[in-house]
Protein backbone atom coordinates (compact mmCIF):
# COMPACT_ATOMS: atom_id res chain seq x y z
CA UNK A 1 0.00 0.00 0.00
CA UNK A 2 2.99 2.64 1.03
CA UNK A 3 4.31 1.38 -2.32
CA UNK A 4 1.40 2.33 -4.32
CA UNK A 5 0.97 5.48 -3.04
CA UNK A 6 4.58 6.42 -3.30
CA UNK A 7 4.26 5.75 -6.91
CA UNK A 8 1.27 8.10 -7.35
CA UNK A 9 2.83 10.88 -5.85
CA UNK A 10 3.87 12.96 -9.42
CA UNK A 11 -0.09 12.15 -10.26
CA UNK A 12 -1.11 13.52 -7.37
CA UNK A 13 -2.76 17.31 -7.15
CA UNK A 14 -1.07 18.68 -4.04
CA UNK A 15 -3.43 21.95 -4.36
CA UNK A 16 -6.17 19.65 -2.95
CA UNK A 17 -6.13 19.99 0.85
CA UNK A 18 -7.26 16.20 1.16
CA UNK A 19 -4.86 14.41 -1.53
CA UNK A 20 -1.96 16.93 -0.22
CA UNK A 21 -2.57 15.94 3.56
CA UNK A 22 -2.51 12.52 2.64
CA UNK A 23 0.57 12.31 0.71
CA UNK A 24 2.54 13.91 3.83
CA UNK A 25 0.70 11.46 5.72
CA UNK A 26 2.11 8.89 3.38
CA UNK A 27 5.53 10.09 3.40
CA UNK A 28 6.18 11.07 6.80
CA UNK A 29 4.84 7.76 8.24
CA UNK A 30 7.61 5.88 5.83
CA UNK A 31 10.08 8.03 6.84
CA UNK A 32 9.28 8.20 10.16
CA UNK A 33 9.19 4.19 10.39
CA UNK A 34 12.47 3.76 8.47
CA UNK A 35 14.44 6.24 11.13
CA UNK A 36 12.88 5.01 14.20
CA UNK A 37 13.69 1.02 13.46
CA UNK A 38 17.06 2.49 12.12
CA UNK A 39 17.65 4.18 15.36
CA UNK A 40 15.90 1.43 17.43
CA UNK A 41 18.76 -1.44 16.01
CA UNK A 42 21.70 1.39 16.98
CA UNK A 43 20.96 2.42 20.43
CA UNK A 44 19.05 -1.33 21.14
CA UNK A 45 22.01 -2.11 23.90
CA UNK A 46 21.29 1.54 25.59
CA UNK A 47 17.94 1.82 25.61
CA UNK A 48 15.82 2.00 28.80
CA UNK A 49 13.00 -0.45 28.99
CA UNK A 50 10.67 3.15 29.06
CA UNK A 51 12.41 3.42 25.85
CA UNK A 52 11.32 0.21 24.59
CA UNK A 53 7.56 0.74 25.81
CA UNK A 54 8.02 4.38 24.19
CA UNK A 55 8.99 2.65 20.66
CA UNK A 56 6.85 -0.01 20.86
CA UNK A 57 3.51 2.47 21.59
CA UNK A 58 4.92 4.63 18.96
CA UNK A 59 4.80 1.56 16.26
CA UNK A 60 1.74 1.02 17.11
CA UNK A 61 -0.06 4.44 17.32
CA UNK A 62 1.81 5.10 13.97
CA UNK A 63 0.21 2.17 12.27
CA UNK A 64 -3.19 2.92 13.95
CA UNK A 65 -3.42 6.15 12.77
CA UNK A 66 -2.18 5.40 9.23
CA UNK A 67 -5.20 2.44 9.06
CA UNK A 68 -7.76 4.52 10.18
CA UNK A 69 -6.61 7.74 8.03
CA UNK A 70 -6.93 5.05 5.12
CA UNK A 71 -10.38 3.96 5.68
CA UNK A 72 -11.92 7.37 7.02
CA UNK A 73 -13.14 10.34 4.81
CA UNK A 74 -13.03 12.52 8.20
CA UNK A 75 -9.89 14.76 6.66
CA UNK A 76 -9.62 16.30 10.53
CA UNK A 77 -8.76 13.46 12.20
CA UNK A 78 -6.12 12.60 9.57
CA UNK A 79 -4.47 15.81 9.59
CA UNK A 80 -4.80 15.63 13.76
CA UNK A 81 -3.08 12.46 13.58
CA UNK A 82 0.20 13.03 11.53
CA UNK A 83 0.82 16.34 13.84
CA UNK A 84 0.59 14.43 17.21
CA UNK A 85 2.71 11.65 16.07
CA UNK A 86 5.28 14.03 14.34
CA UNK A 87 5.33 15.67 18.35
CA UNK A 88 5.99 12.06 19.40
CA UNK A 89 8.70 10.96 17.01
CA UNK A 90 10.83 14.45 17.60
CA UNK A 91 10.52 14.19 21.18
CA UNK A 92 12.02 10.56 21.35
CA UNK A 93 14.10 10.47 18.42
CA UNK A 94 15.85 14.56 18.25
CA UNK A 95 15.26 14.95 22.57
CA UNK A 96 14.82 11.58 24.48
CA UNK A 97 17.69 10.27 22.98
CA UNK A 98 20.02 13.36 23.08
CA UNK A 99 18.92 14.75 26.63
CA UNK A 100 20.51 17.96 25.57
CA UNK A 101 19.34 21.31 23.96
CA UNK A 102 20.38 20.14 20.14
CA UNK A 103 17.09 17.79 20.00
CA UNK A 104 14.97 20.96 20.72
CA UNK A 105 16.29 22.59 17.50
CA UNK A 106 14.47 19.85 15.32
CA UNK A 107 11.59 21.25 16.28
CA UNK A 108 11.85 23.64 14.27
CA UNK A 109 10.57 21.64 11.61
CA UNK A 110 7.58 20.94 13.50
CA UNK A 111 5.42 24.55 13.18
CA UNK A 112 6.20 23.98 9.26
CA UNK A 113 4.21 20.85 9.39
CA UNK A 114 1.40 21.97 11.46
CA UNK A 115 0.33 25.09 10.01
CA UNK A 116 0.80 23.37 6.41
CA UNK A 117 -1.98 20.26 7.47
CA UNK A 118 -3.88 22.44 10.18
CA UNK A 119 -4.04 25.41 8.57
CA UNK A 120 -2.40 29.12 10.00
CA UNK A 121 -4.82 29.50 13.06
CA UNK A 122 -4.69 26.02 14.36
CA UNK A 123 -1.25 25.18 13.47
CA UNK A 124 -0.13 28.19 15.59
CA UNK A 125 -1.98 27.33 18.52
CA UNK A 126 -0.58 24.04 18.47
CA UNK A 127 2.92 25.45 18.06
CA UNK A 128 2.73 27.59 21.14
CA UNK A 129 1.70 24.53 22.93
CA UNK A 130 4.66 22.74 22.05
CA UNK A 131 6.64 26.02 22.85
CA UNK A 132 5.05 25.94 26.34
CA UNK A 133 5.19 22.59 27.02
CA UNK A 134 9.44 22.74 25.91
CA UNK A 135 9.51 25.78 28.17
CA UNK A 136 7.98 23.31 31.33
CA UNK A 137 10.40 20.71 30.50
CA UNK A 138 13.66 22.52 30.45
CA UNK A 139 12.52 24.76 33.15
CA UNK A 140 11.76 22.26 36.10
CA UNK A 141 14.41 19.78 34.61
CA UNK A 142 11.83 17.15 33.42
CA UNK A 143 12.80 13.68 32.17
CA UNK A 144 16.32 13.86 33.10
CA UNK A 145 17.00 17.00 30.46
CA UNK A 146 20.24 18.16 30.57
CA UNK A 147 20.01 21.73 29.31
CA UNK A 148 20.48 24.94 31.06
CA UNK A 149 17.71 27.26 31.46
CA UNK A 150 19.98 30.39 30.05
CA UNK A 151 18.87 33.62 28.22
CA UNK A 152 20.97 32.85 25.46
CA UNK A 153 19.42 29.36 24.97
CA UNK A 154 15.82 31.64 24.73
CA UNK A 155 16.52 33.95 22.89
CA UNK A 156 18.35 31.28 19.97
CA UNK A 157 15.31 29.28 20.97
CA UNK A 158 12.72 31.72 20.44
CA UNK A 159 14.18 33.56 17.42
CA UNK A 160 14.45 30.14 15.46
CA UNK A 161 10.79 29.44 15.87
CA UNK A 162 9.80 33.03 15.40
CA UNK A 163 11.03 32.93 11.54
CA UNK A 164 10.23 29.23 11.43
CA UNK A 165 6.58 30.34 11.93
CA UNK A 166 6.80 33.03 9.58
CA UNK A 167 8.31 30.90 7.06
CA UNK A 168 5.59 28.70 7.61
CA UNK A 169 2.78 31.63 7.03
CA UNK A 170 4.32 32.61 3.80
CA UNK A 171 5.04 29.38 2.49
CA UNK A 172 0.80 28.73 3.83
CA UNK A 173 -0.37 31.87 2.15
CA UNK A 174 1.21 31.17 -1.01
CA UNK A 175 -0.75 27.61 -0.84
CA UNK A 176 -3.84 28.81 0.38
CA UNK A 177 -3.70 31.59 -3.08
CA UNK A 178 -2.69 28.69 -5.19
CA UNK A 179 -5.81 26.58 -3.66
CA UNK A 180 -8.28 29.75 -4.16
CA UNK A 181 -6.60 30.27 -7.53
CA UNK A 182 -6.87 26.56 -8.54
CA UNK A 183 -11.14 26.46 -7.19
CA UNK A 184 -11.71 29.54 -8.81
CA UNK A 185 -9.95 28.40 -12.27
CA UNK A 186 -12.03 24.78 -11.18
CA UNK A 187 -15.52 26.95 -10.67
CA UNK A 188 -14.59 29.17 -13.64
CA UNK A 189 -13.60 25.78 -15.70
CA UNK A 190 -17.64 24.79 -14.87
CA UNK A 191 -18.95 27.95 -15.60
CA UNK A 192 -17.10 27.03 -18.87
CA UNK A 193 -18.58 24.07 -19.55
CA UNK A 194 -21.87 24.38 -18.73
CA UNK A 195 -21.88 27.28 -21.34
CA UNK A 196 -20.40 24.96 -23.67
CA UNK A 197 -22.89 22.29 -22.91
CA UNK A 198 -25.72 24.85 -22.98
CA UNK A 199 -24.47 25.72 -26.32
CA UNK A 200 -24.03 22.54 -27.55
CA UNK A 201 -27.69 21.69 -26.79
CA UNK A 202 -28.26 24.71 -28.64
CA UNK A 203 -26.20 23.86 -31.86
CA UNK A 204 -27.82 20.28 -31.77
CA UNK A 205 -31.31 22.09 -31.96
CA UNK A 206 -29.88 24.10 -34.59
CA UNK A 207 -28.33 20.96 -36.66
CA UNK A 208 -31.22 19.41 -36.50
CA UNK A 209 -33.33 22.42 -37.78
CA UNK A 210 -30.59 22.84 -40.40
CA UNK A 211 -31.67 18.90 -41.70
CA UNK A 212 -35.33 19.28 -41.67
CA UNK A 213 -34.31 22.16 -43.40
CA UNK A 214 -32.31 20.85 -45.92
CA UNK A 215 -34.62 18.03 -46.06
CA UNK A 216 -37.49 21.01 -47.39
CA UNK A 217 -34.99 22.33 -50.05
CA UNK A 218 -33.80 19.07 -51.16
CA UNK A 219 -37.93 18.49 -51.84
CA UNK A 220 -38.04 22.02 -53.05
CA UNK A 221 -34.63 21.78 -55.20
CA UNK A 222 -35.98 18.32 -56.80
CA UNK A 223 -39.20 19.61 -57.56
CA UNK A 224 -37.49 22.44 -59.44
CA UNK A 225 -35.46 20.38 -60.65
CA UNK A 226 -38.72 18.29 -62.51
CA UNK A 227 -40.62 21.33 -63.25
CA UNK A 228 -37.51 22.61 -65.02
CA UNK A 229 -36.77 19.23 -66.49
CA UNK A 230 -40.47 19.44 -68.08
CA UNK A 231 -39.91 22.99 -68.97
CA UNK A 232 -37.31 22.23 -71.10
CA UNK A 233 -39.34 19.20 -72.96
CA UNK A 234 -41.79 21.57 -73.37
CA UNK A 235 -39.24 24.35 -75.00
CA UNK A 236 -37.70 21.28 -76.86
CA UNK A 237 -40.70 20.67 -78.50
CA UNK A 238 -40.94 24.46 -80.27
CA UNK A 239 -37.47 23.57 -81.68
CA UNK A 240 -37.11 22.04 -85.18
CA UNK A 241 -36.58 18.09 -85.26
CA UNK A 242 -33.37 16.64 -86.45
CA UNK A 243 -35.78 15.65 -89.53
CA UNK A 244 -36.96 18.61 -90.24
CA UNK A 245 -33.66 19.98 -89.97
CA UNK A 246 -32.07 17.02 -92.28
CA UNK A 247 -35.17 17.52 -94.74
CA UNK A 248 -34.60 21.52 -94.52
CA UNK A 249 -30.81 21.89 -94.73
CA UNK A 250 -29.87 19.03 -95.39
CA UNK A 251 -26.13 19.70 -95.24
CA UNK A 252 -25.74 21.71 -91.56
CA UNK A 253 -24.45 21.63 -88.60
CA UNK A 254 -25.81 22.53 -84.86
CA UNK A 255 -24.04 23.47 -81.92
CA UNK A 256 -26.93 24.25 -79.37
CA UNK A 257 -25.38 24.73 -75.90
CA UNK A 258 -27.49 26.08 -73.17
CA UNK A 259 -25.96 27.56 -69.58
CA UNK A 260 -29.01 25.87 -68.47
CA UNK A 261 -30.97 23.26 -68.57
CA UNK A 262 -33.40 25.54 -70.94
CA UNK A 263 -32.17 28.39 -72.85
CA UNK A 264 -32.84 31.91 -73.65
CA UNK A 265 -31.57 30.65 -77.09
CA UNK A 266 -33.64 29.13 -80.03
CA UNK A 267 -33.27 28.07 -83.78
CA UNK A 268 -35.96 28.23 -85.94
CA UNK A 269 -36.55 26.27 -89.30
CA UNK A 270 -39.60 26.50 -91.89
CA UNK A 271 -41.04 25.87 -95.59
CA UNK A 272 -43.36 28.11 -96.39
CA UNK A 273 -44.29 27.37 -100.21
CA UNK A 274 -41.10 28.44 -101.88
CA UNK A 275 -39.37 29.86 -99.67
CA UNK A 276 -37.14 28.23 -96.71
CA UNK A 277 -37.09 30.49 -93.77
CA UNK A 278 -34.59 29.94 -90.70
CA UNK A 279 -33.22 31.63 -87.71
CA UNK A 280 -31.51 32.50 -84.58
CA UNK A 281 -32.67 33.95 -82.14
CA UNK A 282 -30.80 35.31 -78.24
CA UNK A 283 -33.44 36.47 -75.43
CA UNK A 284 -32.86 38.32 -72.64
CA UNK A 285 -31.41 36.01 -69.99
CA UNK A 286 -31.06 33.05 -69.89
CA UNK A 287 -32.09 30.07 -67.94
CA UNK A 288 -35.66 30.04 -67.01
CA UNK A 289 -36.79 33.59 -67.57
CA UNK A 290 -34.54 33.39 -71.41
CA UNK A 291 -36.48 30.59 -71.80
CA UNK A 292 -39.94 31.90 -71.28
CA UNK A 293 -38.86 34.92 -73.83
CA UNK A 294 -37.92 32.26 -76.23
CA UNK A 295 -41.24 30.43 -75.67
CA UNK A 296 -42.97 33.73 -76.50
CA UNK A 297 -40.23 34.79 -79.58
CA UNK A 298 -40.47 31.77 -81.43
CA UNK A 299 -44.57 31.61 -80.66
CA UNK A 300 -44.82 35.05 -81.89
CA UNK A 301 -42.50 34.40 -85.08
CA UNK A 302 -43.90 31.61 -86.47
CA UNK A 303 -47.65 33.01 -85.80
CA UNK A 304 -46.53 36.15 -88.28
CA UNK A 305 -44.84 33.47 -90.81
CA UNK A 306 -47.70 31.63 -91.26
CA UNK A 307 -50.21 34.73 -90.95
CA UNK A 308 -49.16 37.79 -91.89
CA UNK A 309 -48.65 38.80 -95.41
CA UNK A 310 -45.36 39.62 -95.39
CA UNK A 311 -42.80 39.91 -98.20
CA UNK A 312 -39.36 40.76 -96.88
CA UNK A 313 -37.17 39.70 -94.13
CA UNK A 314 -37.15 43.05 -92.29
CA UNK A 315 -40.71 43.66 -92.22
CA UNK A 316 -41.16 40.48 -90.22
CA UNK A 317 -38.57 41.61 -87.34
CA UNK A 318 -41.18 44.92 -87.78
CA UNK A 319 -43.45 42.93 -87.08
CA UNK A 320 -42.19 40.50 -84.28
CA UNK A 321 -41.41 43.98 -82.64
CA UNK A 322 -44.66 45.62 -82.60
CA UNK A 323 -45.91 42.14 -81.00
CA UNK A 324 -43.57 42.08 -78.41
CA UNK A 325 -43.96 45.46 -77.76
CA UNK A 326 -48.34 45.25 -77.57
CA UNK A 327 -47.41 41.82 -75.48
CA UNK A 328 -45.67 43.40 -72.72
CA UNK A 329 -47.64 47.08 -73.09
CA UNK A 330 -50.72 45.09 -72.52
CA UNK A 331 -49.76 43.08 -70.05
CA UNK A 332 -46.90 44.81 -68.12
CA UNK A 333 -45.39 48.06 -68.67
CA UNK A 334 -42.67 49.49 -70.84
CA UNK A 335 -39.87 47.26 -70.07
CA UNK A 336 -36.58 46.20 -72.25
CA UNK A 337 -37.42 42.97 -72.92
CA UNK A 338 -36.76 41.53 -76.07
CA UNK A 339 -34.62 39.79 -78.22
CA UNK A 340 -31.75 39.45 -80.89
CA UNK A 341 -32.52 37.61 -84.03
CA UNK A 342 -31.24 37.08 -87.31
CA UNK A 343 -33.80 35.65 -89.83
CA UNK A 344 -33.28 34.65 -92.86
CA UNK A 345 -35.73 33.28 -96.19
CA UNK A 346 -34.46 32.43 -99.20
CA UNK A 347 -36.44 31.78 -102.53
CA UNK A 348 -35.60 28.18 -103.68
CA UNK A 349 -36.94 29.16 -107.14
CA UNK A 350 -34.96 32.17 -107.77
CA UNK A 351 -31.63 31.19 -105.31
CA UNK A 352 -32.49 34.69 -103.90
CA UNK A 353 -31.55 35.13 -99.97
CA UNK A 354 -33.16 37.86 -97.56
CA UNK A 355 -31.19 38.46 -94.41
CA UNK A 356 -32.65 40.79 -91.60
CA UNK A 357 -31.18 41.37 -88.01
CA UNK A 358 -30.90 42.42 -85.21
CA UNK A 359 -27.94 42.17 -83.52
CA UNK A 360 -27.19 39.30 -84.94
CA UNK A 361 -24.89 39.21 -88.35
CA UNK A 362 -24.88 37.08 -91.04
CA UNK A 363 -21.64 35.23 -92.22
CA UNK A 364 -21.33 33.74 -96.07
CA UNK A 365 -18.31 31.74 -96.93
CA UNK A 366 -17.68 32.40 -100.74
CA UNK A 367 -14.72 32.09 -103.00
CA UNK A 368 -12.24 30.96 -99.91
CA UNK A 369 -13.57 34.19 -97.96
CA UNK A 370 -15.68 35.00 -95.34
CA UNK A 371 -18.52 38.07 -95.88
CA UNK A 372 -19.72 39.77 -92.94
CA UNK A 373 -23.12 41.19 -93.58
CA UNK A 374 -24.14 43.37 -90.10
CA UNK A 375 -27.34 43.34 -88.39
CA UNK A 376 -29.15 46.41 -86.94
CA UNK A 377 -27.52 47.55 -83.67
CA UNK A 378 -31.32 47.52 -82.36
CA UNK A 379 -32.78 44.29 -80.44
CA UNK A 380 -36.52 43.39 -81.16
CA UNK A 381 -38.29 45.15 -78.49
CA UNK A 382 -38.13 48.40 -76.87
CA UNK A 383 -34.88 50.52 -77.29
CA UNK A 384 -34.14 54.18 -76.56
CA UNK A 385 -34.06 54.44 -80.37
CA UNK A 386 -35.56 52.49 -82.21
CA UNK A 387 -33.80 51.98 -86.10
CA UNK A 388 -35.99 50.49 -89.09
CA UNK A 389 -34.42 47.37 -90.05
CA UNK A 390 -32.68 46.43 -93.24
CA UNK A 391 -33.35 43.32 -95.97
CA UNK A 392 -30.35 42.47 -97.61
CA UNK A 393 -30.52 40.39 -100.39
CA UNK A 394 -28.13 37.77 -101.61
CA UNK A 395 -27.79 36.03 -104.57
CA UNK A 396 -26.58 32.39 -103.33
CA UNK A 397 -23.85 30.62 -105.33
CA UNK A 398 -23.93 26.57 -105.21
CA UNK A 399 -21.31 26.04 -102.35
CA UNK A 400 -22.23 29.33 -100.78
CA UNK A 401 -22.14 28.25 -96.61
CA UNK A 402 -23.94 30.31 -94.17
CA UNK A 403 -23.25 31.07 -90.71
CA UNK A 404 -25.77 32.49 -87.97
CA UNK A 405 -24.49 32.60 -84.59
CA UNK A 406 -25.80 34.24 -81.20
CA UNK A 407 -23.46 36.32 -78.91
CA UNK A 408 -22.23 33.28 -76.48
CA UNK A 409 -19.96 31.74 -78.61
CA UNK A 410 -17.61 34.82 -79.22
CA UNK A 411 -18.62 36.67 -75.97
CA UNK A 412 -16.92 33.68 -73.81
CA UNK A 413 -14.12 34.63 -71.42
CA UNK A 414 -11.01 32.68 -71.12
CA UNK A 415 -7.57 32.28 -72.67
CA UNK A 416 -4.45 33.53 -70.15
CA UNK A 417 -5.82 37.28 -70.06
CA UNK A 418 -9.50 36.60 -69.14
CA UNK A 419 -10.66 38.44 -72.31
CA UNK A 420 -13.67 37.78 -74.88
CA UNK A 421 -13.22 35.39 -77.93
CA UNK A 422 -14.32 38.33 -80.49
CA UNK A 423 -16.28 38.34 -83.09
CA UNK A 424 -13.10 38.96 -85.11
CA UNK A 425 -11.61 35.63 -83.82
CA UNK A 426 -14.62 33.85 -85.13
CA UNK A 427 -14.63 35.49 -87.93
CA UNK A 428 -10.47 33.68 -88.24
CA UNK A 429 -11.68 30.76 -87.03
CA UNK A 430 -14.75 29.98 -90.03
CA UNK A 431 -12.49 31.17 -92.59
CA UNK A 432 -9.86 27.80 -91.31
CA UNK A 433 -12.58 25.67 -90.82
CA UNK A 434 -15.16 27.01 -93.83
CA UNK A 435 -13.23 24.31 -96.13
CA UNK A 436 -14.00 21.12 -94.25
CA UNK A 437 -16.92 18.97 -94.00
CA UNK A 438 -19.67 20.51 -91.44
CA UNK A 439 -18.94 17.06 -89.38
CA UNK A 440 -15.17 18.61 -89.35
CA UNK A 441 -16.45 22.47 -88.47
CA UNK A 442 -18.31 21.50 -85.87
CA UNK A 443 -15.55 19.13 -83.95
CA UNK A 444 -13.10 21.94 -84.65
CA UNK A 445 -15.25 24.62 -83.27
CA UNK A 446 -16.19 23.22 -79.58
CA UNK A 447 -12.47 22.27 -79.40
CA UNK A 448 -11.70 25.27 -79.77
CA UNK A 449 -14.63 27.18 -77.73
CA UNK A 450 -14.03 24.73 -74.55
CA UNK A 451 -10.27 25.09 -74.93
CA UNK A 452 -10.37 28.85 -74.87
CA UNK A 453 -13.03 28.72 -71.98
CA UNK A 454 -10.49 26.60 -70.03
CA UNK A 455 -11.27 26.79 -66.21
CA UNK A 456 -13.70 29.17 -66.64
CA UNK A 457 -17.40 28.81 -66.32
CA UNK A 458 -19.36 29.33 -69.86
CA UNK A 459 -20.75 32.69 -69.28
CA UNK A 460 -24.16 32.38 -72.05
CA UNK A 461 -26.03 30.23 -74.32
CA UNK A 462 -24.32 29.32 -77.21
CA UNK A 463 -25.75 28.76 -80.75
CA UNK A 464 -24.54 28.27 -83.89
CA UNK A 465 -26.24 27.01 -87.24
CA UNK A 466 -24.64 26.47 -90.49
CA UNK A 467 -25.52 25.18 -93.56
CA UNK A 468 -24.22 24.76 -97.37
CA UNK A 469 -26.36 26.23 -100.24
CA UNK A 470 -26.26 23.74 -103.27
CA UNK A 471 -29.53 24.97 -105.21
Amino acid sequence: MLLKQIKNIKELNFNDYYVRTNALVTMFFTGAIFILSLFTIIELGTLKTNNYIFVGTFLLVTLVSFLLFKNTKNIRFGSWSIVLITFLFEYFLFFELTKNAYGFFWYFAFPLLAITVLGKWKGTILTFLLIISTIVIIRYQLFEVRVRFTPYFLTRFFTGYFFVWILSFIFEFVAEKTRTDYNNLIQENEKHIKKIEKFNVQLKEAHNELMISQMDLQEVNQNLDESIEYAKIIQSKLFPSNDLLQTTLKNYFLIFMPLSKVSGDFYYVNQLNEYMIFAVGDCTGHGIPGALLSVLSISLLHDIIHRDEVNSANKVLDALRERVKATFTFFSTKDLHGLDLALCAIDTKTNNLQYSGANIPLFLYRNNEVIQYDAVKNPVGYFYKEIPFVNNEITLQKGDKIYLSSDGFFDQIGGEKRRKLTKRRFVEILQEVAPKSFDEQKNVMLKYFFEWKGTHRQLDDVTILAFEWNG
